[in-house]
């Protein structure tokens, strides 16, 4: 008679807890780097917010005639955005022909939320001499020819929950209207 040898395929447990160890390294060292690219993520999103609803804006006030603004929901005189979401808002002529933002849904044309816990865009205004709807600090007004107006500059800064000025971005609007953005963040823009 003759034995059979029947060879046992498997792992040992040494191999397996090398396995692990290892893995367990890669992870720990992975996971920094993933976080600050999710938070690089959230940044660029909540600046292509902000641009998309500034463009627009724009764009409507073009179209309609009338003055548009992009509006904190915390009021025009807010200087932190992020805490509250913004509205794009089209104004409305009053009795006595005067331009008005009263907040009605019909000239709602755009609400954007509020941003995650420790996000945020704080304006800074550099104002200019304005009657009637103009830019503030919670409010940025564009006329039917698509300029800013009451302002010849607005910066807004998108902050991150770590306050990295170095990874933040800005939004930076001119009087003409053009928006630009740039990551870092322009080194004028508001601290958050």
């Amino acid at each position: 008679m003759r034995s059979v040898q029947v060879r046992v395929r498997g792992v040992t447990l040494f191999e397996l807890l090398v396995t692990i160890a290892i893995v367990a390294i890669l992870a720990s060292l992975a996971l920094p780097n993933f976080r600050q690219f999710m938070m690089q993520m959230n940044v660029t999103s909540n600046t292509n917010n902000l641009i998309g609803a500034l463009n627009l804006a724009r764009s409507e006030a073009v179209k309609r005639g009338l003055p548009v603004a992009v509006v904190a929901n915390a009021g025009a005189t807010a200087t932190n955005w992020g805490n509250s979401g913004w509205n794009v808002q089209a104004s409305t002529l009053d009795s006595s022909n005067n331009v008005v933002f009263t907040g009605a849904a019909e000239n709602l044309l755009r609400s954007y939320g509020q941003l995650a816990t420790g996000y945020g865009a704080t304006a800074a205004v550099a104002a200019a001499t304005c009657s009637g709807a103009c830019t503030s600090a919670g409010q940025i007004v564009f006329g039917p020819t698509g300029a800013m107006l009451g302002a010849t500059q607005v910066i807004l800064n998108v902050c991150r929950p770590d306050q990295n000025s170095t990874k933040e971005a800005s939004i930076t609007i001119l009087q003409s209207g053009v928006v630009k953005s740039s990551t870092p963040a322009n080194s004028s823009a508001p601290s958050c």
